[in-house]
């Protein structure tokens, strides 16, 4: 338990009169340093209860105007013991300076009150009032959390008032993060405007450097390249020659001038690197960017030097070898094409070499070469696979989380929604990685495990009600199950094919999607349009069609807030069902223990003269409460909220493996 002090700490600021202690200013002063270094020092060592009642002691003494540092160094020690409503409520005072006002919205904010935060923020105005001899920490501040809460135009005007003073490196955090928020909003304007800004920053770290050149690659994706475009890749460029830009730098801004047909450039930059000290390591990523901008002989010649290195670890061969491909099925030398990736397949085992033969072979291949490298690599997959898939699951080692604080968006969304305590982090956190192993599992086993084997992941199941769809498929107009890639999906599918057969089918990006026997619908061989035909042609056959979140072929998104996190959800599935008068359903499979549950639960349906936006409002409302619903599940459940934390539900390939 925590000091009785702490609970009445709020009403200390408010009803106690500060006591005289009769010493000396500077007495005083030098008291406080210590007693702040010790509730620190306390804090550090995981000592917070002891923090609280010794800053709790101390707050009383002093003079009026230190009331403020001793309240928020309380605050501090409140935090870390875990009672953050009690140092919310302590800062709640009507004449709390704009520095105490900034740090109460901090603590609303992750307490995840985000509404509440922006509510009490002081404004820039308020700041500029308070007169402090240097103001642009606290515009920093301000301007962070205005752009954790999504008020990104508020923020950029906070940012412009911080102007080039205080912390550079903070600032270009800020910036570059300002600069994401207004992409994944959808305005091309806004980041243009925040990378002029961070690259005329002074003393820029490579490592902004390279977040920022990132930024600038999403930017050039996704623009038609205007001259303000044109003008801030052209300072970029200027940077990376005067700063003696590192390989990386050079490679992505390769990648950039490529994207914007400037690739006679781009192979400049890149000649202009040299390869005899480089590491093999960084030879495959030059070699990989050059092939990518054009630059197939440099490219050819840079993996044939890596492949010529003895004892070559399997995953770079792999790497150089498809390089090396590539340039020679360019070059119309599919034969050697072939043999190469044929040779270093039967060597390392990797199946993106299978898949980079298989592109080969497809081009310039036989139907019975085709099929050969795929029966070869159905037969790694299966031997890759348990003896029984219960002992599969059993073995999946437990893995420890990293720490909260270092934890990746992906894994602390659901984590926030699940509203659980801190101390169970650490369990949540493991939990949900094994989670992702074993969807992996799953998975590979309905695909591979053949029909016999299939039964087993099938027993895993308990008995679903389909009634729900039943009734629906009655109307004759199909049905559309709206999902995430939360959870064991694969187990859903699986049963939903071995229930519906040919009538079910899901959208999917093709490769890795491959992860049932269910009709999948391939956007890689149909394209945006093509696909919503197929989607279309199924439904009017009375189909079952299920859609994840972050399906990209409406070409539209909605933006949604998860945790205080901005994410994207598709409006395809809306869309298709309103113009298609087909029923929609959430559906959910998940873990229950070791046992595998799938529902079905109805999404609202269009109702005739309802305007279109009151009816995404009402379906996206339905789709927000299951997520969060979902979240509070089972943490084996967690593993794929990285599907739409960004616009295009692109993977989290650094913390998921990809």
């Amino acid at each position: 338990m925590i000091s009785d002090n702490s609970e009445n700490a709020a009403r200390s600021t408010k009803e106690v009169t500060p006591r005289r202690s009769g010493k000396p200013a500077s007495q005083r002063q030098s008291d406080f340093k210590a007693t702040k270094t010790e509730v620190l020092q306390l804090i550090r060592e995981d000592r917070a209860t002891e923090a609280v009642a010794l800053a709790s002691g101390f707050l009383s003494f002093g003079k009026v105007d230190k009331r403020w540092s001793r309240c928020l160094l309380l605050s501090k020690a409140l935090e870390a013991a875990g009672k953050r409503d009690a140092a919310i409520s302590l800062l709640d005072v009507p004449d709390a300076p704009v520095h105490v006002r900034l740090t109460r919205a901090e603590l609303m904010f992750q307490d995840c009150r985000a509404e509440e935060a922006h509510s009490v923020l002081p404004t820039n105005a308020e700041i500029e009032q308070a007169h402090l001899p240097d103001p642009s920490a606290l515009y920093l501040r301000r301007a962070k959390l205005l752009i954790d809460t999504d008020h990104i135009e508020d923020a950029k005007a906070a940012l412009l008032l911080a102007g080039g003073a205080g912390n550079p490196a903070k600032l270009a955090k800020l910036w570059l993060t300002l600069a994401q928020r207004f992409l994944d909003n959808g305005n091309f304007e806004g980041p243009i405007e925040a990378m002029h800004v961070v690259v005329a920053l002074p003393e820029t770290n490579s490592t902004l450097m390279l977040r920022a050149l990132n930024v600038l690659s999403a930017i050039v994706c996704r623009h038609d390249h205007p001259a303000a475009l044109i003008g801030l890749v052209s300072e970029f460029e200027r940077y990376v020659n005067d700063h003696e830009g590192g390989l990386r730098a050079r490679l992505i801004l390769a990648k950039v001038l490529s994207f914007m047909s400037r690739k006679d450039q781009a192979r400049d930059l890149l000649e202009s690197i040299p390869t005899s000290d480089m590491s093999v390591s960084d030879l495959v990523a030059l070699a990989t960017i050059q092939l990518r901008v054009g630059a197939t002989e440099s490219a050819a010649s840079n993996a044939r030097k890596i492949l010529a290195i003895d004892e070559l670890e399997p995953d770079i061969e792999a790497k150089a070898g498809l390089v090396l491909a590539r340039c020679l099925a360019i070059n119309k030398r599919f034969g050697e094409a072939t043999g190469l990736l044929d040779d270093i397949w039967a060597r390392t085992g990797n199946l993106a070499v299978a898949r980079g033969l298989l592109m080969v072979l497809r081009t310039d291949g036989s139907r019975e070469q085709v099929d050969a490298v795929k029966d070869e690599v159905r037969r790694t997959h299966v031997a890759s696979l348990p003896s029984d898939l219960a002992s599969g699951l059993a073995s999946i080692a437990r893995i420890n989380g990293p720490d909260l604080q270092k934890a990746p968006k992906p894994l602390v969304i659901p984590w926030k929604l699940s509203e659980r305590p801190e101390h169970e982090w650490s369990d949540w956190s493991s939990r949900a990685l094994w989670g992702k192993q074993a969807v992996s599992l799953l998975a590979r086993w309905g695909h591979f495990a053949g029909l016999d084997r299939g039964q087993e992941l099938l027993d895993l199941v308990d008995p679903i009600d389909y009634s729900p769809l039943q009734e629906a498929l009655s109307l004759g107009r199909g049905v559309i199950l709206f999902g995430t890639h939360m959870g064991p999906v694969a187990a859903a599918f699986f049963a939903l094919e071995e229930q519906f057969g040919s009538r079910f089918a899901f959208l999917g990006a093709g490769g890795n999607a491959a992860s049932t026997k269910a009709k999948q619908i391939l956007l890689s061989d149909s394209g945006q349009h093509g696909g919503v035909t197929q989607m279309i042609r199924h439904l009017k056959h009375n189909g079952v069609l299920a859609i994840s979140n972050d399906a990209t072929n409406s070409g539209a998104f909605r933006k949604m807030t998860f945790a205080g996190y901005d994410c994207k959800m598709s409006r395809l599935t809306p869309r298709l069902s309103r113009a298609q008068s087909t029923p929609s359903f959430w559906y959910q499979p998940e873990w229950v223990g070791d046992r595998l549950q799938v529902k079905f639960k109805s999404m609202p349906e269009y109702k005739t003269g309802e305007t279109i936006p009151a009816w995404e409002d009402r379906w996206y409302a339905a789709a927000k409460e299951h997520i969060t619903s979902f979240a509070k599940t089972a943490a084996e459940n967690q593993s794929g909220f990285s599907m739409y934390s960004n616009p295009l539900g692109m993977y989290d390939r650094d913390w998921w493996g990809g």
